[in-house]
């Protein structure tokens, strides 16, 4: 998925824009009763992928 979003060119106007993905992911355990926990860790992981130099992905610990 972030290989296809990089490939593509985006324009506005004559200005080319280059998109990337930061992906942060999850698992929904099964203790949990509520899905907004794995949602944060998967937010928190999001950003740790932008920390870490965009266009990435990280799993959530």
């Amino acid at each position: 998925m972030r290989a296809r979003v990089v490939a593509q060119e985006l324009r506005c106007g004559e200005v080319t824009l280059q998109v990337s993905l930061s992906i942060g992911v999850s698992q929904v355990l099964e203790s949990e009763q509520r899905i907004d926990d794995a949602l944060s860790r998967a937010d928190r992981a999001m950003y740790a992928a932008k920390q870490a130099g965009r266009n990435r992905v990280s799993l959530a610990t």
